[in-house]
C-alpha cells in the first residue's frame, strides 16, 4: 500500500520542497506518492522536482495548482507573509482521490520512516498534528507563544 504525502509552496522555495520530498523518499521502505500543491510552477520547475526524486520509493508525483481565489478570504501577518500557507486546508479538494495524506512542510528534513504515520488510529478525529520541537526547548517568539497558548513542556 502506497502513502499519500502532501506538499505545498511557491516556486520562491523549490529546493526546499526538493529536499524535504528527498527526505522522506530517503527514509522510506514504503511506496510514497507525492502530491504537490503547487504555486507559480514552471515546467521546468515540474521536472527538475521530478528529477530530484527519483528514488525506488517513489511512487506517482501529481501536481496541482491552487486557485489564488479559494485564498482571498485568509489574511497575510508578518508571520505568514503569504496566503499560500493556508493552501493545504484544500489537499481533499485538489486530491479527491485520497482518502489519507502526510502533509509535510517544505522547511523540514524528514529522519525517519513515515509508514508508521500513515497507519496511526486517529480515534475518529480529522487529522493529528505533531508539536513543533524549537516550541519545546527555547521558543524564538513568547509573544507567539503565548497568544497561540503554547506550552514548553
Amino acid at each position: 500500500m502506497a502513502v499519500d504525502v502532501v506538499l505545498c509552496r511557491d516556486r520562491i522555495i523549490l529546493w526546499g520542497m526538493a529536499v524535504a520530498g528527498r527526505s522522506v523518499l530517503e527514509n522510506s521502505s514504503t511506496v510514497l506518492n507525492l502530491n504537490i500543491i503547487a504555486s507559480g510552477f514552471t515546467n521546468a520547475d515540474r521536472n527538475m522536482l521530478r528529477r530530484s526524486w527519483k528514488h525506488e520509493a517513489c511512487g506517482t508525483i501529481q501536481f496541482a495548482e491552487i486557485n489564488a481565489d479559494k485564498l482571498d478570504g485568509f489574511r497575510s501577518t508578518a508571520y505568514l507573509e503569504s496566503k499560500l500557507f493556508y493552501a493545504p486546508y484544500f489537499w481533499a479538494d485538489l486530491f479527491r482521490d485520497l482518502d489519507r495524506c502526510i502533509y509535510i512542510d517544505t522547511d523540514v528534513i524528514v529522519e525517519k520512516e513515515l509508514a508508521v504515520v500513515a497507519v496511526m488510529d486517529l480515534q475518529g478525529h480529522g487529522l493529528a498534528a505533531a508539536l513543533d520541537p524549537r516550541t519545546l526547548i527555547a521558543p524564538e517568539n513568547p509573544e507567539l507563544c503565548l497568544r497561540l497558548g503554547l506550552r514548553n513542556e
